[in-house]
């Protein structure tokens, strides 16, 4: 989430554009909400905080428990003053659906018609009962880390179905809150890596502890309340590998603390 922004208010810099960036993300534990803020030429955390979900309200990325969710989403933005409306939001993994493809031999004036014609095929569900968008990753010419020619462009391809996306989309406008952009967690920490080759993510996360780990190096460190989170004993381990500021890979599993 902080990558996520990081990267975005980055450009907004670059633009030479004012700079009022908030960001929301919603996982299965927590609620999470940050606020960029201009510092001289760079960038700072103005504000961070979470508060913690109950057991249920929210599993294998859907939303099951709207009133709960609502009420303590309400509670927690006036109990931290957070009066923004336009947000950047973040949602669980496993509501998104993310998948690549390559065209070979295909000009980049034609992908997006080569795209809708394939969505049926690349993606999960009925088109018709799917929200989905993409994104072009790489085009025609030399990869810049290995000596091969990419043989036409390729697209980022994410889904989410309609009835999960509009139930979250009704408990945020219930609150007023308008999302500027809606994407998976690990697209929000592949940003920041940018143009990295075929890196390793790990994400580890109980109720004591949040890191982020590329190699063996710590990237993100925040300490939480124990009283803020009733998942001491579970651990929430993602895995990611990113090339070339893409996400190829994640997946997410919840141990229990005894697990080795």
């Amino acid at each position: 989430l902080t990558a996520d922004f990081l990267s975005s208010a980055n450009r907004g810099l670059r633009c030479g554009g004012g700079l009022d960036i908030s960001g929301l993300e919603i996982n299965q534990y927590y609620i999470r909400a940050i606020r960029m803020a201009r510092s001289g030429n760079s960038l700072r955390i103005s504000k961070f905080a979470q508060v913690a979900l109950g057991e249920g309200i929210i599993s294998q990325g859907q939303l099951i428990d709207q009133e709960q969710f609502v009420k303590i989403l309400n509670n927690f933005l006036k109990a931290n003053r957070w009066r923004k409306s336009d947000w950047m939001v973040v949602l669980p993994e496993g509501a998104i659906y993310t998948t690549y493809k390559l065209f070979p031999e295909l000009s980049r004036e034609d992908l997006a018609e080569a795209v809708e014609i394939n969505v049926p095929s690349l993606l999960p569900g009925d088109p018709t009962m799917i929200y989905y968008g993409w994104q072009e990753t790489s085009i025609v010419g030399q990869n810049k880390h290995q000596d091969e020619k990419i043989a036409g462009p390729e697209a980022m391809i994410s889904s989410i179905t309609k009835e999960n996306l509009e139930v979250y989309l009704l408990a945020l406008a219930k609150l007023k809150i308008v999302p500027l952009s809606v994407e998976p967690k690990a697209s929000a920490i592949a940003r920041v890596f940018d143009r990295t080759n075929n890196t390793l993510i790990i994400n580890l996360e109980t109720a004591g502890l949040s890191t982020a780990n590329k190699s063996n190096k710590p990237i993100v460190k925040q300490s939480l309340n124990q009283q803020e989170a009733n998942i001491g004993s579970k651990l929430v381990v993602s895995s990611i590998i990113i090339n070339e500021g893409f996400a190829r890979f994640s997946r997410e599993v919840t141990l229990e603390a005894q697990s080795k």
